[in-house]
């Protein structure tokens, strides 16, 4: 019983699927989650959360690039959120050089998934 969702990376549209609960891990990714909320109004309104994904290679590829120019604001924020995301762990461009280097390769769950939960019990 997978929780999953495929979603496109926005930037080479290569479909991740992602999880849709929080003990359910799937393709490994990077999501940025969007909102709106009014400012200046009463009552406050506020859009859900919509969540946008990068697989590791072009995340990695946007954050050791150049700040983006003449795109606008959101573009300069998010390369500065995967920028910092990036400079936390070397975990993210390992993942990103992994899957470039055997791009067929079945990707692996997260340690703790609750398929590898379920096959280790059983």
């Amino acid at each position: 019983m997978d929780d999953l969702q495929t979603r496109p990376c926005l930037l080479c549209r290569r479909p991740l699927k992602g999880p849709g609960g929080i003990n359910v891990t799937g393709d490994p990714a990077i999501a940025i989650f969007i909102s709106a909320v009014t400012r200046g109004l009463r009552p406050r309104l506020k859009t859900r959360a919509d969540q946008r994904v990068f697989c590791y290679s072009c995340a990695s590829s946007i954050a050791m690039g150049i700040p983006p120019i003449e795109k606008g604001d959101l573009y300069v924020a998010v390369w500065e959120l995967l920028r910092e995301l990036v400079m936390m762990d070397e975990s993210v461009v390992l993942a990103a050089l992994a899957q470039m280097k055997h791009p067929r390769a079945r990707l692996q769950r997260m340690p703790g998934s609750v398929k590898e939960l379920a096959a280790a019990a059983g």
